[in-house]
């Protein structure tokens, strides 16, 4: 009987491996846990990228110092007038026309369109929308403001559907309605 004890604990006991392929099993084993690292930060990142602008984004990045940040600030903000601008005229469109089709306040649009302030991304969308712009011209503003559409975010998914069929801001906001978001351009 003590002879069977014995066989059955050597049976259990793993046999050591040869120090070449523990070495492959433990670099690909680090290897693995590296990359869950480092996709659980870069997860961990996008879902905090909502929430930044880009001059934060580019702070946290890159350590850019302060002179540097208000810089980009007012070069995005002046562009981003100058781009709104352009658009406004070239589809001859007053002032008060696009503020009203938006859905904004005038004293809102006199910020946004004097450069005084970045609008944010909800704000952006909705002129798009009262401006009638293409997907492409979309993506333009919003980058100049700072912004993007993102792939699983409800907003950018109904606006970008919505800029593509061509739908006014009142179809738009029956859409986020409908799913439960707020609606652009009540300000």
């Amino acid at each position: 009987m003590e002879k069977e004890e014995t066989s059955a604990s050597d049976s259990a006991a793993p046999e050591a491996l040869p120090p070449d392929l523990e070495k492959q099993i433990r670099a690909v084993v680090d290897n693995s846990l590296r990359q869950l690292e480092e996709n659980n930060r870069c997860l961990g990142l996008y879902r905090e990228y909502r929430q930044l602008t880009v001059e934060q984004v580019l702070m946290l990045s890159y350590g850019v110092y302060e002179d540097t940040l208000n810089e980009i600030r007012g070069r995005n903000e002046l562009q981003f007038a100058d781009l709104l601008r352009e658009a406004r005229n070239s589809r001859q469109l007053t002032d008060v026309d696009l503020y009203k089709a938006a859905g904004l306040s005038k004293q809102a649009y006199s910020k946004v369109i004097s450069g005084k302030c970045v609008p944010s991304r909800e704000t952006v969308i909705a002129l798009c929308v009262a401006l009638g712009m293409n997907i492409y011209e979309t993506n333009a503003l919003l980058k100049t403001a700072g912004y993007c559409f993102l792939p699983s975010d409800a907003l950018s998914l109904l606006a970008r559907n919505s800029i593509k069929m061509k739908q006014n801001l009142e179809e738009l906001n029956t859409l986020l309605d409908d799913a439960g978001l707020p609606v652009l351009g009540s300000k």
